[in-house]
């Protein structure tokens, strides 16, 4: 009797908590929906205020648009990467602030070290008080949470890079990181959204500017992009400015030649062609480049160390070849982002472009240009060997109509009439302190052009 007595109350027992599981789970179900609603509610909350806060051209500071950004849970929301303090908005009081927006991992080290030494050149890293602006890492994971090889490669960084950054980036609200996503496109690449010292968005990706100007950039405005395009006189300016202060050096002083190839049987006759070039006593400096999408490490190595060893010609560094390349990629997605703002610098921008595509299509190529002058020559590799090996032939042409001249009429010989064609060729004057070394060449009919002045009045009708 007691045996059974137990056994009914321990069923009785079983089914009480039985029922008491499923009613407490059924009220949990329902609270997480409500919270799910609230939480939602929040976000849709949070968006519409970054939404107006961003349309808003009355702020007197940055402080309320980025406290909504980064200050909602903590006062401290960022760090110094370097001294590991912590860093509050108030921080970035009047100071322009550029939000790299990217993976945990940004991007491949090359780049990386390259965007590093942007950022940094000419401002001490440790010395915050001449900075005007400050760059803040956001990370954004590739799904909603963080993994843990996310966090580990968020962790390592975050402690080397000379940036400020969140400091827990997992706590930054959804509705902020999908606002950030929607305004700057961010799919992936990185992106350098910039906020003004008044709190207002002045450019929705900046990156491009950082990579060819770098602080000279600042404010980092699509305004500054377009006023530093207008600046830039000569396609030297940018292929070494920031890359090698030797390279940079001979770019500016006299003819330089720049090529590219993965053919060392190439680069090999490309040199003793051009030996016998210089010992008639033109200077030109010739300097390897390397390719721009030459991924083959043991390669890129061979192709340097013979360069070197045979003594063929001048050439960049591994990382260096990579920092050219990038920069050349990037003015040309400059161009495209311009392409419907005429500039001065247009044919910096295009030649920026058909060196990509040239370098893309063709396994060798070569390019010249003479100090301050616009004029740029680029050759594909068989085209150029082919003018080369016939050097004795059109060599005494160069000191009439000069280097490139030379090689243009070789290519593309003048026409046999004696008669000039009496046409006409306006270019702008570039004002420099330097001779203008530059001949020009009839378009039609390949002979050196007889230089006039002509004055234009630029007052608004």
């Amino acid at each position: 009797m007691i045996s059974k007595k137990l056994d009914s109350n321990t069923t009785s027992a079983t089914w009480e908590l039985s029922s008491l599981v499923y009613k407490v789970t059924r009220i949990c179900r329902k609270l997480r929906k409500q919270v799910d609603k609230c939480h939602l509610q929040i976000e849709d909350k949070l968006h519409r205020k970054l939404l107006d806060l961003f349309q808003t051209e009355t702020h007197l500071d940055n402080q309320e648009v980025l406290s909504t950004l980064f200050s909602l849970k903590d006062d401290k929301p960022l760090k110094d990467c370097f001294s590991q303090e912590k860093i509050g908005v108030p921080d970035l009081l009047n100071k322009v602030v550029v939000l790299l927006i990217s993976k945990p991992e940004i991007l491949p080290l090359e780049e990386l070290l390259f965007l590093v030494q942007q950022t940094c050149s000419n401002f001490p890293c440790d010395d915050k008080t001449m900075r005007r602006y400050e760059i803040v890492w956001v990370p954004i994971p590739s799904s909603s949470t963080w993994t843990d090889e996310e966090n580990k490669v968020f962790n390592q960084l975050s402690d080397i890079l000379p940036w400020y950054s969140i400091r827990q980036p997992s706590r930054v609200s959804s509705a902020v990181i999908n606002y950030l996503e929607q305004v700057s496109g961010f799919v992936g690449e990185p992106v350098m959204v910039v906020v003004d010292q008044n709190g207002r968005l002045a450019n929705l990706n900046a990156i491009h500017m950082v990579y060819i100007w770098g602080p000279m950039a600042y404010p980092f405005s699509a305004s500054r992009e377009e006023e530093l395009w207008e600046e830039v006189n000569w396609f030297g300016q940018l292929i070494a400015d920031e890359i090698d202060p030797l390279l940079s050096k001979q770019v500016k002083e006299g003819r330089i030649c720049l090529y590219g190839s993965s053919d060392i049987n190439w680069i090999r006759e490309f040199s003793t062609r051009i030996k016998e070039v210089t010992e008639t006593g033109l200077q030109l400096d010739v300097i390897y480049v390397g390719k721009r999408r030459l991924n083959d490490d043991q390669l890129v190595s061979s192709i340097i160390s013979t360069i070197a060893q045979e003594k063929l010609s001048s050439y960049l560094s591994y990382p260096k070849m990579h920092f050219f390349w990038l920069r050349m990629e990037t003015i040309k997605r400059s161009k495209l982002k311009l392409s419907e703002k005429a500039t001065n610098a247009e044919h910096i921008l295009t030649n920026a472009g058909s060196l990509v595509n040239l370098d893309d299509n063709e396994k060798s190529w070569a390019l010249f240009g003479e100090g301050f002058s616009k004029d740029i020559l680029q050759l594909q590799g068989g085209k150029l060997m082919e003018c080369l090996r016939l050097y004795q032939v059109w060599g005494e042409t160069i000191e009439k109509v000069g280097f490139m001249g030379a090689i243009r009429c070789a290519l593309e010989p003048p026409m046999t009439s004696l008669e000039p064609c009496y046409s006409c060729n306006v270019v702008q004057l570039v004002q420099c302190n330097h001779k203008d070394e530059g001949i020009v060449l009839c378009r039609e009919c390949k002979r050196p052009m007889k230089m006039f002045t002509v004055y234009q009045c630029n007052a608004v009708e």
